[in-house]
This record gives structure tokens, C-alpha cells and sequence, in this order.
């Protein structure tokens, strides 16, 4: 039978945390310093809400949760585009204290190309490990390629702690409103 979360819920979760994943042998106050939310496929509202705990102008600042956004665009050479990107958020994280990764590739436009976002989390996900940094880190994939759960699942299993699947609510939106024009503005 397929996985139930609702029924089974004493045997799984589709809790998705955010901090530094701590040695679970080692128990301690900041096993504690953990941000929490139900489903992994995030809401406006709550990608919004995690963005605060990131954002050092933010009063709910918490360098455990320190954002950094990273569009994942190009104009030429894919593999190269892709390696500078893993490069600069080694760098980031290992050097300038940043904990919440968000791949986001909405900068899209006529003269630039996206980076597929499998491609980006899998590759930055291994790249961490490698480092001996992926601990540290939580990847949010901002994305208009997730508009299915099998995309959604692939995602987690690369490496994601969360997608806000922009696109996704953007064409419900459209369609619920009964608009033929469902192209993002």
C-alpha cells in the first residue's frame, strides 16, 4: 500500500527542519535550535517567515538560520556557471556564516538561461558533503520546475529541506481566477 502520513503518523513525518544538524550522540541545549515546518513544499507565507529568522535587518534574527540567496541563472557555459555557483556558496558557508541556502531561479529572462535545479541542489548537496559543510546548511529550492510530487520528492532526495514551487501557485492562482493568461509577471 502506498505510505499514509495521516494514519501513520507514529511511524513517519513529513516534518522538514532548518539549523545545524547536531551529532545525536552529543545531547546539548542546541540539539533545540531547530526550525520546524509540516510539509517540505513551502507556502508564500511561511518561505516568507523562514527568510525573517535569516535576514540580519530582521528583529527575529538568528545566525543559526543566516540567508543567502543564490539566483541560479546563466548566459553561457552550464558547467561552468554551475561550478562558480557551488564555489561561492562553499565559500559563503565555510567563511561568512550562511545556514539557509535558497536556490532561486526566477531571474529568468530572454538573455539568460536557468540552471536546472536538480542539477543545482544535487551537485551543491554533494559539493557540502565533500567540504565537510553539509551539516551546517538547509537548501531551499525556489523554483518554477516543481509542479508535481515525484518533481517535489526528487528534490528532497537530492538534497533539499524545502521547495517554494513559485510557478506552481502562480498557475492555481491564474486558473482559480478563471484567467487564460497564466504567465508569470
Amino acid at each position: 500500500p502506498p505510505i499514509d502520513p495521516i494514519r501513520e503518523k507514529t511511524v513517519m513525518s513529513l516534518n522538514t527542519g532548518f539549523g545545524e544538524v547536531r551529532n545525536v550522540l552529543a545531547d546539548d541545549a542546541e540539539h533545540a535550535k531547530r526550525l520546524k515546518t509540516v510539509l517540505p513544499v513551502m507556502s508564500a507565507e511561511k518561505f516568507c517567515i523562514l527568510q525573517e529568522f535569516g535576514d540580519e535587518s530582521n528583529e527575529k534574527y538568528d545566525p543559526a538560520y543566516k540567508v543567502g540567496r543564490y539566483d541560479t541563472t546563466y548566459v553561457t557555459d552550464l558547467k561552468n556557471a554551475l561550478e562558480t555557483l557551488v564555489e561561492t556558496i562553499i565559500v559563503d558557508v565555510r567563511d561568512n556564516g550562511v545556514r539557509t541556502i535558497i536556490l532561486d531561479d526566477r531571474n529568468l529572462d530572454a538573455d539568460t538561461k536557468v540552471i536546472p535545479m536538480l542539477m543545482v541542489v544535487g551537485r551543491l548537496s554533494q559539493a557540502l558533503l565533500k567540504a565537510k559543510l553539509r551539516h551546517l546548511t538547509s537548501m531551499v529550492a525556489v523554483t518554477g520546475e516543481v509542479f508535481d510530487p515525484h518533481t517535489a520528492a526528487c528534490m528532497i532526495a537530492f538534497g533539499a529541506a524545502a521547495i517554494f514551487p513559485y510557478l506552481l501557485y502562480y498557475t492555481v492562482a491564474q486558473l482559480e481566477e478563471g484567467s487564460e493568461d497564466i504567465t508569470p509577471t
